[in-house]
């Protein structure tokens, strides 16, 4: 048994506390000292002084002790599968062999650590209920979460459960760590089996770099525990390239491919391994990659099938180029990131894949490449990019919000809801509705809009009401019914009354239907609405549609007709129409645009040649403005998005509205520098390069650069943008390790190739950026050859361990050495306000009348012991302090006059209050002198 203080510097305390309590006390005459009453008080405060600098040293008692704590941590990661019953019964055994000073809990762990069962001496197990992730073993985190379990003040033991296998993490550090706070480590290795029959791919060689045209070889290692045949696959991006029929011996066979780089950038491969048996198939899968150097190259989408002949004549052999449909536009970044830019020349957004804008936004933003857009009638706003991520990436809004300078739009509605219009799984009015309420969202607050629905009558949804009321039409729009025939006749009058009243610049009907309608008399409204100056859209939907009956209508208002074959088609074609109704979107006229900033696509022109049509959009904020039309709109635009660059055409390249520009001199040139300003810089090798590699769970970037920046630079930031194969985004800070060197690591998810920017930042401008990749296959949990065993036993070995058999030996071991620590917190501090309470309560009470009391009271009692047993008892009445100091007093006074001492001046006389001293004094002055 020993003593120990938690916070031994408080003991200190207690020097100033005595001394504040003693000083006092010493400076009180003696003869007040040596009361009883101050002599208990400084006892009392003595005591509380001690019991205070105790409390607050953090006094405890120390003994040794026989508790013990043991955690179990059983593996659960995927390559001990088969092990697992062998582990449920090495569990109960260790409840079973546990003496009743033992407490024993129970961890699971793979790539996390789970919590199963606490520390208790009552435990029942049957089997494990909780899953830990299987694709990792990290061991190092499972030992410092079970230290970290356990209380300090037991005998702490471990006891690993696994087949050896480290995957992540640094089991031997972890181990160092708890053994130095006394934790012991024992281990019992499973035995997994020998290999069974199982094929894998180990790896796949490749050049680092390589250039465009270049031929070389790709080596494939297969290990396989048996001789058989196989499916070897060969995946360039995610086309299947080679496929052969291999036969497989014992041990490591390797196979040689051949392959052509014939395209900058970064190319991926795949190999695949297939065979009758195999016990594990997560690792018949493995993936790589090869950098490419070269003439860049551009995919050109061609939205009509005509937009690009003349462009590509320019280019020439300036740049290499693919030229396709919007059907057949890559859908996947890999695929896309062979390019070095995107030209979209009059494309319609919904041609294009789903998610395509979503992608191309990242292929500009992250990975530093270019995008033009080119105009036409079927782009911008016309094209369906409003409110798109699209529309997001361009320096120009394909919405023109000035409403100051556009002209005022009236618009009502007419949708067919007969009973035809609800046919299919998604039905023509629903679609139709939908693309109603698209129409609706894109009108400015000057415009208002009316909406009626016809069948057998026509129904007033929306009274003519201002486009700030979008919320309100919409809803109302989405309850229309269907039902009944088809009578058109009152819901065209009925626009009519409603738009020759209105005060709006511009007056248009849109017309929805699928049928042939019962009515007549229709050619007659839509001349009233021609000279009224309203015009007339019709839309005819499907195939039973009277399109020649919609036709007339819209040639009588000078309107336009459109034949909507799917049923789908119908939003886009309502929107399109809502913005050609506006006027001031699609511009044919011919005007020559003015020179409005310097830029490098305008080099050496001073002057421009005619156009004779754009699309109108408006200038975003931050944007460059370089070419402005006759009311000032874009006609060439360009800004920095993220690390790459945009620019915007908002007139044509296929002679419609560009004859005059390409027949220009300088038109070449002109078309020639915005391809030149989308493309990326070409990297300079003596910037600095990019390394990385894999470690477990993690990728580790490495940036070596040489930018002429000095290092510690605060207004320097150098991140890794790092793409995952599923597109996920990630921003790694890469934090200064040396001399110009960058690291950083983040967490590898998921299998394939990341793509990887560094990137460096100068007061929030780019000085450098530099593109890389890394490829994470199957991880080692998956590895059926790999050697394990050895961590453990250097674990157990580092942490006074061993690696056992069976569990009954390892509770043989008893544990000694750890020390119970007892604190008295609680009764030091209740003791403490006993003696401060009992502190108080003296210093309160009046002694003098307290003893006066029991002298009164001990009298009595001895009249009554007289009375019983005669006068022989003599009283020894207790005299008060008062009346023993007062005697004091006068035999000192006297005997000083006995020894001539020299009187002092009579003092005022302090009243008495003794019985006797009373009588003294009167019979003084009372008696006579002779």
């Amino acid at each position: 048994m020993g003593i120990s203080f938690e916070r031994p510097m408080f003991l200190l305390l207690a020097i100033p506390l005595l001394a504040f309590t003693l000083i006092p006390w010493f400076k009180l005459s003696k003869s007040t000292r040596r009361s009883g009453k101050h002599v208990l008080s400084l006892t009392l405060r003595i005591i509380c002084i001690v019991l205070i600098t105790l409390l607050l040293s953090g006094f405890m008692t120390v003994k040794q002790t026989k508790k013990t704590s043991v955690i179990i941590l059983a593996d659960l990661s995927d390559s001990t599968r088969h092990v697992r019953q062998q582990m449920n019964n090495y569990v109960r055994d260790a409840m079973e062999h546990a003496d009743k000073d033992t407490r024993i809990g129970l961890m699971t762990f793979g790539y996390d650590t789970v919590y199963e069962l606490p520390l208790t001496t009552d435990l029942r197990f049957v089997s494990f209920e909780t899953s830990p992730k299987g694709n990792h073993t990290n061991l190092a985190n499972a030992i410092i979460m079970a230290n970290a379990m356990m209380p300090s003040d037991t005998n702490r033991r471990i006891i690993i459960l696994t087949d050896g296998k480290q995957t992540i993490g640094d089991a031997l550090e972890s181990a160092r760590q708890v053994a130095a706070q006394g934790v012991r480590i024992d281990a019992i290795l499973l035995d997994t089996g020998t290999v069974g029959k199982e094929v894998q791919v180990n790896k796949i060689n490749l050049p680092e770099t390589l250039y465009v045209g270049e031929e070389f070889e790709l080596v494939v290692e297969i290990e396989s525990s048996y001789k058989t045949e196989a499916v070897l696959r060969l995946f360039d991006e995610q086309e299947l390239k080679t496929v052969q029929n291999i036969n497989l011996q014992e041990g490591i066979n390797k196979f040689v491919f051949t392959d052509i780089a014939t395209e900058p950038g970064v190319k991926n491969y795949r190999v695949e391994i297939e065979t009758k048996e195999d016990d594990i198939l997560r690792n018949n899968r493995m993936y790589s990659y090869i950098r490419v150097l070269g003439t860049p190259r551009l995919l050109i989408i061609d939205g009509t099938g005509s937009e690009s002949h003349e462009f590509v004549k320019i280019i020439g052999d300036t740049a290499n180029y693919d030229v396709i449909s919007p059907r057949m536009t890559p859908t996947t970044l890999e695929n896309l990131r062979k390019y070095e830019s995107v030209v979209l020349m009059n494309v319609k957004k919904s041609d294009l894949p789903n998610g395509f804008d979503d992608m191309l936004e990242q292929y500009v933003r992250q990975l530093g490449r270019g995008l033009l857009t080119v105009g036409g009638e079927e782009s911008y706003a016309l094209g369906g990019w409003a409110d798109s991520t699209l529309e997001k990436i361009l320096p120009v809004n394909v919405y023109q919000r000035d409403e100051g300078e556009i002209a005022s739009l009236a618009l009502v509605i007419l949708i067919d809801n007969s009973s035809s219009m609800q046919s299919g799984p998604k039905s023509p009015l629903e679609l139709a509705k939908e693309g109603a309420a698209r129409a609706v969202r894109s009108l400015k607050n000057i415009d208002e809009v009316g909406v009626i629905a016809f069948s057998d009558n026509a129904k007033r949804i929306v009274e003519m009401t201002s486009g700030e009321d979008k919320d309100y039409v919409i809803n109302r729009i989405a309850r229309i019914p269907s039902g009944g025939g088809t009578m058109m006749y009152t819901a065209m009058e009925m626009a009519y009354n409603d738009l020759v009243n209105s005060d709006k610049a511009v007056k248009h009907v849109i017309l929805l239907s699928d049928g042939n309608p019962a009515d007549k008399g229709f050619e007659k409204i839509a001349q009233m609405m021609k000279e009224k100056n309203i015009t007339l859209t019709s839309i005819a939907i499907g195939g039973s549609a009277n399109v020649n009956l919609l036709s007339s209508l819209a040639r009588i208002t000078e309107g336009r007709i459109y034949k909507a074959v799917d049923a789908e088609d119908l939003p886009d074609i309502m929107l399109q129409e809502t913005f050609l109704a506006m006027g001031e979107y699609l511009n044919n006229k011919t005007f020559v645009p003015s020179l409005v900033q310097s830029s490098p696509v305008v080099k050496g022109i001073t002057s421009f040649t005619q156009l004779h049509g754009y699309i109108g959009t408006e200038l975003k904020d931050s944007a460059t403005q370089v070419l402005a039309s006759d009311n000032n709109r874009p006609i060439y635009a360009e800004w920095q998005y993220g690390l790459g660059f945009v620019a915007s055409y908002t007139s044509d390249l296929n002679g419609k509205w560009s004859r005059s520009l390409l027949a220009w001199d300088k038109g070449q040139d002109f078309i020639l520098n915005m391809v030149s300003r989308i493309l990326p810089q070409e990297e300079d090798p003596d910037l600095g390069r990019v390394e990385t590699s894999k470690s477990g769970d993690k990728g580790h970037i490495k940036a070596i650069l040489n930018t002429g920046i000095a290092d510690g630079d605060e207004n320097i930031e150098t991140i890794a943008q790092v793409i995952s194969p599923s597109g996920k985004e990630m921003n790694v800070p890469l934090t200064l390790s040396g001399l110009g060197v960058y690291e950083g690591d983040f967490v590898l998810e998921e299998e394939g190739n990341y793509l990887i920017n560094v990137v460096q930042y100068k007061d929030g401008k780019v000085v450098l950026s530099k593109e890389s990749a890394l490829v994470s296959s199957y991880s080692d949990e998956y590895d059926a050859f790999l050697k394990s065993g050895e961590v453990v036993n250097t674990v157990v070995n580092n942490a006074n361990g061993e690696v056992w058999d069976n569990i009954h030996d390892i509770f043989k071991i008893k544990l000694l050495g750890a020390k119970e620590y007892i604190g008295y917190t609680l009764p030091l501090l209740i003791l403490t306000i006993i003696i401060i309470l009992i502190d108080i309560t003296i210093r309160r009470l009046k002694f003098g009348n307290l003893m006066r009391s029991i002298t009164q009271k001990s009298s009595a009692g001895v009249e009554m012991v007289r009375e019983v047993y005669g006068s022989k008892v003599k009283p020894k009445i207790f005299k008060p302090e008062t009346e023993v100091k007062q005697k004091a007093l006068r035999t000192d006074k006297k005997a000083k006059e006995k020894k001539g001492v020299e009187k002092e001046p009579d003092k005022e006389k302090k009243p008495t209050t003794s019985v006797s001293s009373l009588l003294e004094v009167k019979e003084s002055k009372g008696r006579k002198k002779l």
